[in-house]
């Protein structure tokens, strides 16, 4: 499993964007192409019959994600920027769907807080110290964010530590919002198997300090402050269970995606009191900042009269950068002075940036993706797997960060490469009895029949032929929690 997390440091290191050789570039996609090779020669349960029954909505996401980048609107994307990417997205989600089916199929996951330390924290933790390292050591790979270099904001955080500093841009990043919405939700996870898990919590508890570090240096509010609110609700939760003997989330849980339409109107109301609170004046970094939500309601309410006036392009979008396709960011550039290619900012809003990229279409099949992501992790929850704490703990946090960041896009890449391996996560987490389909060669059914001969059972076996198999919520309303293998 540490080859793994190598192999996805290896992709969101981003070669791409700061090598020009193209045999550097092409590194990932190369490595990733060979682990799908080697995993899928491995494995006779992986075949696209499989993956597509199981991770069917993650798919059917990442393909219109993959062709909203194939249609790019972006003045700055390149064709090999748009190849490496496609190849990168793609292989990436084959190589996690099919990676974490043939671990169930080898180990039915008798250590299931190890996929996730070392599949979605360790690397995004590496990934924090190597920018920490190349910051102290003054090395620059990206260019800044800023139109001019001189130019710089206070981090507002850090000063009320004593500290005065300024936003700091790490050099493998290409801004301060992307690095801190990924970091965001690496330290959602993080802090959740540090606090309800005790199986290795020296890297869960070094990767929160990493992750909290990186947060206050990038003075990134809503992905430092969300982590902790959400951590707060997962505890309460716990809370109100064993004191009212209760063990199953209520249904209406499954109802929770909803936030991703109506979050943009919590934000309207919620901000401005607490604009009028002067307690709370120190997250503020000062103006009429709160009480505009950072320019935000001007941006929401020019994109929703745009949306009232219907067109057909509306409902499959423009392609990447579908706002500055359509015309609409041009109208909102003068919000961002200060900052290169203003024209080109997004809505800052998960459901509005979906529906200038992929349209209506696109944002129905990226809301089934969530309904059915929750719908599995309150099973999961209900029968007393542990693991569902850090998934919820994420999930709560892309509803809660996409109310004023843009993230059902490959705007945050590397946010969207962890989202696939969670969402991948839960759903192998939830494999059904006859939902897999074995191929077999000639060969394969010879050896069947000579371990049968010798009462014996493989591996593959073990996976899926148990009578003991959960079952998909339609079948039944169970799904495998911490499951203990049977004795061999």
């Amino acid at each position: 499993m540490k080859i793994n997390a190598l192999i996805i440091f290896l992709v969101i290191l981003k070669l791409n964007y700061f090598a020009d050789n193209i045999v550097i570039s092409l590194a990932p996609v190369l490595v990733l192409a060979l682990a799908i090779a080697i995993l899928w020669k491995k494995s006779p349960l992986l075949n696209f019959k499989n993956l597509f029954r199981i991770n069917s909505h993650l798919i059917f996401y990442v393909l219109i994600i993959v062709i909203s980048l194939i249609r790019t609107s972006g003045t700055h994307d390149s064709l090999n920027f748009v190849l490496f990417n496609v190849g990168n997205t793609l292989l990436f989600a084959i190589y996690c769907i099919c990676f974490f089916l043939y671990y169930w199929s080898k180990t039915r996951f008798r250590s299931q807080e190890d996929v996730l330390i070392d599949f979605c924290i360790v690397p995004f933790c590496l990934l924090a110290i190597s920018n920490f390292i190349l910051f102290w050591l003054h090395v620059t790979l990206t260019q800044s964010v800023l139109a001019n270099d001189h130019e710089s904001m206070n981090a507002v955080l850090l000063s009320h530590l004593g500290l005065n500093i300024n936003r700091v841009q790490f050099p493998l990043e290409a801004g301060f919002n992307n690095y801190a919405v990924y970091i965001g939700g690496a330290f959602c996870l993080s802090v959740s198997m540090f606090i309800f898990h005790n199986k290795r919590r020296f890297v869960t508890g070094l990767s929160s300090a990493v992750f909290l570090a990186t947060l206050l240096f990038v003075d990134s509010r809503s992905s430092l402050y969300f982590p902790f609110l959400i951590t707060v609700m997962i505890y309460l939760g716990k809370i109100w269970q064993s004191r009212f003997n209760r063990t199953k989330l209520p249904r209406i849980f499954g109802l929770a995606p909803i936030i991703v339409i109506i979050g943009p109107l919590m934000f309207l109301y919620i901000t401005p009191i607490i604009s009028q609170i002067p307690e709370l004046e120190f997250i503020s970094r000062g103006g009429n900042e709160l009480k505009t939500g950072n320019s935000r309601y001007v941006i929401w309410n020019m994109a929703v009269e745009w949306l009232a006036n219907f067109q057909p392009e509306q409902l499959i979008g423009y392609g990447l950068h579908g706002h500055y396709g359509s015309g609409m960011s041009k109208k909102w550039a003068y919000l961002f002075v200060g900052w290169r290619d203003p024209e080109a900012k997004s809505p800052h809003n998960t459901a509005l940036s979906a529906i200038f990229d992929y349209g209506y279409i696109g944002l129905i099949i990226y809301m089934g993706l969530l309904f059915n992501l929750f719908k599995k992790i309150r099973l999961m929850w209900n029968n007393g797997s542990k693991l569902a704490y850090p998934l919820l703990s994420f999930m709560l946090y892309i509803l809660f960060a996409g109310i004023s960041e843009s993230m059902g896009n490959l705007y945050f890449l590397n946010f969207t490469l962890l989202f696939v391996l969670v969402a991948a996560i839960i759903n192998s987490q939830s494999i059904a009895k006859d939902t897999l389909v074995l191929v077999t060669t000639v060969e394969d059914d010879t050896a069947t029949v000579s371990n049968k001969t010798n009462n014996k059972t493989d591996d593959i076996d073990r996976g899926y032929n148990r009578a003991d198999l959960i079952r998909y919520p339609e079948e039944t309303d169970e799904i495998e929690g911490d499951h203990k293998p049977e004795k061999e």
